[in-house]
């Protein structure tokens, strides 16, 4: 069975086609692995947004109920319900995002805080006149420098693990990019020199016998009989040269 040129000539373009899908296949792979790596910093950013409206939030409540105790004015108490509810929205916003155990577990530390500046805030709330009461003040020194500052402890505990894994994610996604930019470099020059070498190859391959054929048989025309063609490939320039053989 003949070899056609137009499969040599087809090889070759397969073979740049094999290349092509290998650096191809190494780049989907990169590219879906830097997608995701992007993915992690929006689900960690939007994660860290939660819990700063949560530690915000917290601060809020407490300041309404030192603000009651300082004025006695039933506005704060007010505003502590309208923050109260909001904190709650919050807190549940938060608690059902994708948090890994210790955050969990940190947050279920901070509602168990939480609850307590709400059980001091209420127990302020109904000493009758707090900005003259002893009382008041402890129960505000307690709420906040022991719930307060746990809750503002424990929120940033929480804000610098999200804030290092986005910093880690960045780098991995940097370090992705730049590696789909040398495959991708790398894979021009390669396919460029695979080219060229594959160019000189099949030109050199059909070129040199045609140039033999054509030798012969300007010799035959002068009848010099005494040439004899000798085309070792196996394809449709063998059989020309056959032609020549045989005409002459």
């Amino acid at each position: 069975m003949k070899t056609t040129i137009g499969i040599k000539i087809g090889f070759a373009f397969f073979v740049l086609l094999i290349l092509f899908g290998v650096v191809g296949t190494n780049i989907y792979y990169n590219v879906n692995d830097g997608i995701s790596a992007l993915d992690q910093i929006k689900e960690e950013a939007q994660k860290q947004s939660k819990i700063g409206n949560l530690r915000f939030n917290s601060s809020q409540l407490l300041m309404a109920s030192n603000d009651y105790i300082i004025t006695n004015k039933e506005h704060y108490k007010n505003e502590y319900k309208k923050i109260n509810i909001l904190l709650e929205q919050y807190y549940h916003d938060f608690i059902n995002s994708n948090l890994t155990d210790k955050e969990k577990q940190i947050t279920y530390d901070i509602k168990t805080d939480i609850d307590s500046i709400r059980s001091y805030s209420e127990r302020i709330f109904l000493i009758a006149n707090p900005r003259q009461s002893s009382q008041a003040a402890e129960l505000m020194e307690k709420m906040d420098y022991t719930f307060g500052a746990s809750v503002n402890a424990r929120t940033t505990e929480i804000f610098d693990g999200v804030a290092q894994r986005i910093q880690e994610n960045r780098k991995h996604a940097n370090v992705i990019q730049a590696k789909i930019t040398t495959i991708v470099y790398r894979a021009i020059i390669i396919a460029f020199i695979f080219s060229l070498i594959i160019i000189y190859l099949s030109i050199y391959k059909i070129t040199k016998p045609i140039k033999e054929i054509t030798m012969v048989d300007d010799s035959i025309a002068k009848g010099d009989y005494s040439q004899r063609l000798t085309i070792k490939t196996n394809d449709e320039i063998n059989s020309f040269s056959n032609f020549i053989f045989f005409r002459s």
